[in-house]
């Protein structure tokens, strides 16, 4: 996309850092961030989300998966937030990275939030298993 000259933002899911078979591993997710910030580096760099203004706004901010597991872009005016909770989390410096843009955004500013798995919230009606935060979510279901 980069060469053919079109901007795009890069996130990732499960397929990208899931390696299956390893039967090993301490966690389900325990790849994620060394194959996001090994193999996918220069997708991400490329991005837009990879040299975007909106991270501004966070100061000082180090942690290991800004860019990676969350990140922004500002396009036309548009601020765009992306979260990989493809693990089925959200972890709690995703969520400080959202509140933290959320807090800094203008209120006409227009705001689209980029998830995996959808959010579980009132009336929604989709499987415990393909929702993020859904109470009845685990290995059962």
């Amino acid at each position: 996309l980069k060469l053919a000259g079109c901007d795009f933002i890069f996130t990732s899911g499960n397929h990208d850092w899931l390696l299956e078979g390893q039967r090993s591993a301490s966690s389900y997710d325990v790849a994620r961030l060394p194959e996001l910030t090994s193999t996918f580096r220069p997708f991400f760099e490329q991005s837009l989300t990879g040299r975007s203004s909106c991270y501004e706004t966070l100061g000082q901010w180090q942690r290991p998966g800004l860019g990676f597991l969350y990140g922004c872009a500002i396009v036309k005016g548009l601020l765009l937030i992306f979260v990989d909770n493809s693990n089925y989390q959200i972890e709690s410096d995703q969520l400080e990275f959202a509140r933290v843009q959320l807090a800094n955004v203008a209120v006409d500013q227009p705001v689209v939030v980029l998830l995996h798995i959808p959010l579980m919230l009132p009336g929604m009606s989709l499987p415990p298993k393909e929702l993020c935060g859904h109470q009845q979510w685990g290995a059962a279901t």
